[in-house]
């Protein structure tokens, strides 16, 4: 078993002048038989705005771990699964690590139109601390692909089909596009890093007060929390960091009473 790069790269020219240059190296696992890579540009960043701000998406949001959110916080923006594991930051692992390394978007950095623990009144599965940026953070994207529902439902395939798998134009995107789908990822493909530059807060998950009142989960909760605020006051910029405050139909509560094991895994520092 090996490993083979591929080089990929791609030139714009404007009045016969070369104006930027891009190189994509995609890394292809051998034992993943079949992966490909898209390299096809499917909309502009400026019809991608467009879209979100008709939809009235003026944020977007990544939801993590503790431990996985202090990585980002220390090295002033967020990380691809992929780089975070090159450069040896400490981050926590996902279920749908596998998968991602499979489909070769194992480099992607992964924004939600909303805020899912508010949306469907339950515990966000990627963990309780929530990025939120202005939806401006487009712009730094190299190569923006959205999907049409999760990878973890790409099932029984070897490879990314761009059709079945990404809106892949604009008309496409404008007629299907829905707010709060949360499948519809909004994809930075093959990117390294996203700078802090447009991030307007964070918000971390309270336990229930019950869990609270046991001398382990209080110590959890107050070290990740004591953690996150430390690594926040060493940004360049100012970040509120919140505590969520939810409705009464949310089931987050329950979800941390039945899932000891999750609170461990999320808010492990």
């Amino acid at each position: 078993m090996g490993t083979i790069i591929l080089y990929l790269e791609r030139q714009i020219l404007l009045s016969n002048v070369t104006c930027q240059f891009f190189s994509y190296t995609y890394a292809i696992n051998c034992n993943q038989k079949g992966a490909v890579f898209m390299c096809s540009e499917f909309y502009t960043k400026d019809e991608v705005m467009t879209v979100l701000n008709d939809h009235n998406v003026m944020h977007l949001y990544h939801a993590n771990t503790v431990k996985t959110a202090c990585s980002f916080l220390a090295h002033k923006g967020l990380f691809s699964r992929q780089e975070m594991e090159v450069r040896g930051y400490p981050q926590t692992a996902q279920k749908s690590d596998r998968i991602d390394m499979k489909y070769g978007i194992y480099n992607d950095i992964f924004f939600d139109s909303c805020d899912i623990h508010k949306r469907a009144h339950n515990a966000n599965k990627y963990g309780p601390v929530l990025f939120v940026f202005s939806n401006k953070v487009v712009y730094e994207a190299y190569h923006i692909a959205i999907t049409r529902k999760n990878p973890i439902y790409w099932e029984n395939s070897y490879q990314i089909n761009e059709n079945e798998h990404y809106f892949i134009n604009i008309e496409d995107l404008k007629e299907e596009f829905h707010y709060g789908d949360f499948g519809q990822s909004i994809t930075f493909h093959n990117q390294e890093q996203v700078s802090f530059n447009t991030l307007q807060g964070i918000v971390l998950d309270c336990l229930p007060d019950d869990l609270l009142k046991q001398k382990n989960f209080k110590q959890k909760w107050d070290s990740a929390y004591c953690r996150l605020k430390y690594f926040v006051k060493q940004l360049d910029k100012q970040v509120p960091l919140t505590l969520r405050s939810c409705d009464e139909l949310c089931q987050c509560s329950d979800f941390y009473r039945n899932k000891h094991l999750e609170i461990d895994k999320f808010f492990d520092i």
